[in-house]
């Protein structure tokens, strides 16, 4: 139980970061500009990455209930 919640804990704080790089991306303020151009490959990296986790997670509980069949 422990592991699971901090599984959970690990992609909630994944989420939330990816959430808050995309806000910037969007906020089209001049100020922000060169903020998004230098992070715009940072950003593509950690949506990535997040993707990938997902997936794996997904396959893990999945594999997971199969084995207990």
């Amino acid at each position: 139980m422990k592991k699971d919640f901090f599984n959970n804990i690990g992609l909630i704080t994944l989420f939330i970061f990816t959430l808050f790089f995309i806000k910037l991306q969007i906020i089209n303020n001049a100020a922000y500009a060169g903020f998004q151009r230098s992070f715009s490959f940072l950003i593509n990296v950690i949506l990535f990455l997040s993707l990938v986790y997902v997936g794996y997670a997904c396959y893990k509980h999945f594999l997971a209930k199969k084995k207990q069949k």
